[in-house]
């Protein structure tokens, strides 16, 4: 509705001027907002949502610096271990060192040759083959199962415990003997705690009756001190006859020794000589009842001179008739000494098993 007073001014009453600013300044306004926009949007970093999952450490992403074109040249290679990365990195990966993954195994020395002993009844080994014949060659796979079991027959051992008795003859015809037991005692009682770390060791000496002493013994113990002052104080003499008092020796074992309940219990008879023939029964029943009733084991080592002695051109390798008897009844083994320089060795190769002699080679380097 037209105000009193005053009259509608026209179009045309509007001058030049007037009229182009009307005109224009819708599109002024316009240019003035956008040119605000665009500058606006020059200066502001815009980031757009990803659905992807993004890894959080940041050694998974790979900073290039700007500088740096062409980072990857293939030169015409056709495997991915092939092409060269030249790549410069905002900061370094960390060093990681690798370590496969492999089982631990153990490496056992090479079989050795048996030959220096004489073995009765021993067990013998069975050679298993899984395919008779593969290309002219046999595959044979005794080895790793009898490590497997000397692994087993080990652990047992440790975990049971090891009392072991040696039982020798002490008269002057053990002389070598005694030498080489005084000067190796120690390294002995070391080779058997490499392999059973709680293993115990006795002695027992014997004579004869109406020698000086017919038995003297030292307890179990894991010391060595104690073993060297008792070998020190025992001199070979004595001996006139043949026969010894080795049925008096294996009683003392067996019943005057604090044997542990479930340790596996050894006693290893080192002599030159039988005991008397009337005391054989004895002898007998003694091991019986030490194997039965307290689950141990007799094995026997012949000493006696008949081994370096030819006899016929030929050097007589038997043992005794005697020993052999005395290791069947304890369920032990019975072997003749070849060489007395070896005898250290000899007595932890019958105590652990002949059979695992490949493997004792290691633990005694120092025997």
């Amino acid at each position: 509705m037209p105000v009193p007073g005053k009259s509608r001014q026209s179009i045309k009453d509007l001058s030049p001027l007037k009229l182009l600013l009307l005109v224009t300044s819708p599109f002024v306004l316009s240019f003035l907002i956008h040119t605000i926009i665009l500058t606006l949007s020059a200066y502001t970093t815009w980031y757009i949502a990803s659905t992807n999952t993004v890894d959080d450490d940041p050694a998974a992403t790979i900073l290039v610096d700007e500088r740096t074109s062409d980072r990857f040249s293939f030169d015409d290679t056709n495997t991915l271990n092939q092409f060269k990365v030249d790549s410069t990195l905002a900061y370094s990966f960390p060093q990681v060192e690798y370590r496969p993954v492999v089982p631990d195994v153990t490496f056992y020395p090479e079989p050795t040759n048996l030959e220096d002993l004489d073995l009765i009844g021993v067990e013998t080994i069975d050679r298993e083959w899984l395919n008779p014949v593969t290309d002219q060659k046999f595959i044979y796979s005794g080895e790793e199962k009898l490590a497997g079991s000397f692994s087993r027959h080990i652990q047992a051992l440790r975990k049971g415990g090891l009392d072991v008795i040696f039982v020798f003859d002490s008269t002057s015809s053990m002389a070598e003997f005694l030498k080489q037991a005084k000067n190796k005692i120690v390294n002995l009682v070391i080779t058997f705690k490499k392999l059973v770390p709680t293993a115990r060791i006795g002695l027992v000496t014997y004579r004869d009756r109406g020698d000086d002493f017919v038995t003297k013994k030292h307890s179990l113990t894991h010391g060595t001190k104690s073993l060297q002052l008792f070998l020190k104080d025992i001199d070979p003499v004595g001996g006139g006859d043949r026969e010894e008092a080795l049925d008096e020796a294996l009683r003392v074992a067996i019943e005057e020794f604090k044997w542990k309940t479930y340790a596996k219990k050894i006693i290893l008879v080192i002599g030159d000589a039988p005991p008397h023939q009337e005391d054989m029964p004895k002898v007998q029943k003694l091991i019986e009842r030490f194997k039965t009733e307290m689950n141990g084991m007799v094995s026997t080592l012949d000493t006696s001179r008949a081994a370096f002695i030819p006899v016929g051109g030929k050097a007589e390798q038997n043992v005794m008739d005697e020993f052999k008897l005395i290791a069947k009844t304890g369920g032990g083994e019975s072997a003749r000494l070849m060489d007395e320089e070896r005898v250290i060795r000899e007595m932890v190769v019958l105590v652990f098993g002949t059979r695992w002699e490949m493997f004792l080679d290691e633990f005694m380097k120092n025997l």
